[in-house]
């Protein structure tokens, strides 16, 4: 569980600083403030792990991964806009995209596994 934890936690300002190299062709001018993503990614990563562990089939663990992937470049952009508000904003506007898309992979996921099984004990019943 840790290795996720941190691996996000180290991950997500890379992907600040990769997309700051980008788009300036040069290092940001006070790099210490990378570390404001540092709770968004530990966070979002924690987060993302317990719907995985929580998740029964690999269809409900695939659906929670791509849910994941496909929130990290909305949740950039929350970083970027939430820090009109500080660095509460940051970590607010960052993780919302990674817990409501993944949540929902995981509600979706929980769904399908139980109405599968709910037809498999009916298809059960109805063999004599």
């Amino acid at each position: 569980m840790m290795s996720w934890i941190l691996g996000a936690a180290v991950g997500w300002p890379l992907v600040h600083l990769v997309v700051y190299l980008v788009r300036f062709q040069s290092l940001p001018l006070a790099p210490l403030e990378l570390l404001l993503f540092v709770p968004t990614g530990a966070i979002g990563g924690w987060f993302v792990h317990r719907m995985i562990d929580k998740s029964t089939t690999a269809g409900q663990r695939s659906l929670v991964v791509t849910a994941a992937l496909v929130s990290i470049p909305v949740a950039a952009v929350g970083n970027l806009g939430g820090g009109l508000f500080g660095p509460v904003g940051v970590t607010l506007f960052g993780l919302a995209p990674v817990i409501a898309l993944t949540g929902t992979a995981w509600l979706i996921g929980t769904a399908a596994t139980r109405e599968a099984a709910g037809r498999e004990a009916a298809e059960r019943r109805r063999r004599p």
